[in-house]
């Protein structure tokens, strides 16, 4: 993702990172896992499926890595193109009409941007009051340790005489039990609504991956019709 910004999708980052026959991955889930045996069976990266759709300055992939993507990129000379690679061979598509016809095809995913951002803004707001809660926790706890005796003195040393406790400082007490009592209310109510913003945001992520992968079947459509209309040129 490096020299993207960041955006609520991957997609709005200007990358879906897939693989072409698997719902598409998000960027947090990059992490190669461990080689397993099975995987000794798969194709290598050099034959596996995967595309390049750059429209408009933005670009879409799938299959391939982030170095491989810029690479490419630079050698087919930038602007707009349909680069993919299927069965181990690949071709360019560079006719207009075809492109856009491509990257309509991802326009539900990017229809979803709207309610993305408004999930992470509530997230922001929602972390902010935490934040905002914690900092008060801790001022009442600080406070409440200054008005209670000492206990970890050395039994070898003396500790030294306490004052006895006035009224006022019962009341300040009590004072600030009732204030953690009324924090304590209001933290359990924003852990409530903390939880209802994740399930909302796993549902629209739902919602992303089911239109994501409907997305990447048609447009694999689309390239098998390419290559039989002869559309498609061979790539190098």
């Amino acid at each position: 993702m490096s020299g993207c910004p960041l955006g609520t999708t991957v997609l709005a980052a200007g990358v879906l990172a897939a693989g072409l026959l698997a719902a598409p991955v998000r960027a947090q889930d990059r992490t190669p896992s461990p080689a397993r045996p099975a995987e000794a069976q798969r194709p290598s990266s050099s034959r596996r499926d995967a595309y390049i759709l750059s429209t408009e300055g933005r670009w879409i992939s799938s299959g391939i890595n982030m170095d491989d993507i810029g690479g490419r990129r630079e050698r087919l000379g930038g602007g707009d193109f349909l680069w993919f690679r299927r069965g181990g061979k690949t071709w360019i598509v560079e006719d207009p009409a075809t492109l856009a016809r491509a990257s309509a095809l991802f326009e539900p995913v990017e229809a979803l941007a709207p309610e993305q951002e408004a999930v992470h803004d509530r997230e922001r707001a929602l972390d902010d009051r935490e934040q905002a809660l914690d900092d008060e926790e801790e001022r009442i706890e600080a406070a409440m340790e200054r008005l209670e005796p000492e206990e970890d003195w050395d039994d070898e040393v003396e500790a030294p005489p306490r004052p006895e406790p006035t009224a006022e400082d019962d009341r300040e007490r009590e004072e600030l039990r009732r204030r953690r009592d009324e924090l304590r209310d209001r933290q359990r109510a924003l852990h409530a609504e903390q939880r209802a913003v994740e399930r909302d945001e796993r549902a629209l992520d739902k919602r992303e991956e089911d239109l994501e992968r409907q997305a990447e079947a048609q447009l694999r459509s689309l390239m098998d019709e390419l290559v039989a209309a002869g559309a498609a040129k061979p790539a190098p």
